[in-house]
């Protein structure tokens, strides 16, 4: 077979570093697989190493056509060039299921905290309302104290076992 348009070479190395496609052999699978590459290869389909060895003999004309490339884009406002750092930290993590399962609990824990907080004073105020509409007008309504809500044995349950959470925590630690 004959070579292939380095035009072509371009066109296909090019898009293929514009969509994220980095790898000759990927890119050569893309000329098979992708209606957009299939396109800019004129339907040819150049081998993986056919693409290593041009990308590799054309290195330095590729990277000042890819700095061009950018810096149009930059003008016309499509990529904001800047100063990208990458951190290659080492942090030392615990994320055990144990503990996944016991930050969702606590999660829930606390919604339902705020949850019966919340309901709390709204009921509070229905029953004041519903009382002062069920009495006569003259005789205004005496506030009552509110029954303890319904899940008050889970609520202690819950603390009991946000100490167990609390001393596995300290364990990991």
């Amino acid at each position: 077979m004959s070579a292939y348009a380095p035009a072509m070479m371009v066109r296909v190395l090019l898009y293929g570093y514009a969509t994220g496609v980095y790898s000759s052999r990927k890119i050569q699978t893309k000329t098979y697989d992708d209606v957009a590459f299939r396109f800019l290869s004129a339907d040819e389909h150049p081998d993986h190493s056919t693409l290593a060895e041009f990308r590799k003999r054309h290195l330095t004309a590729l990277a000042g056509l890819f700095m061009q490339a950018l810096q149009l884009c930059a003008k016309a406002g499509l990529v904001k060039l800047g100063h990208v750092a990458i951190d290659g930290t080492k942090i030392k993590a615990n994320a055990t299921l144990t503990i996944q399962v016991a930050d969702r609990w606590h999660l829930l824990h606390n919604l339902s905290e705020a949850l019966v907080s919340a309901l709390v004073p709204c009921h509070r105020l229905l029953t004041e309302i519903a009382r002062s509409v069920a009495k006569k007008p003259e005789a205004p309504a005496a506030p009552t104290a509110l029954p303890p809500p319904a899940c008050a044995s889970s609520i202690e349950r819950q603390g009991a076992s946000q100490q167990k959470r609390e001393r596995r925590m300290a364990r990991y630690q």
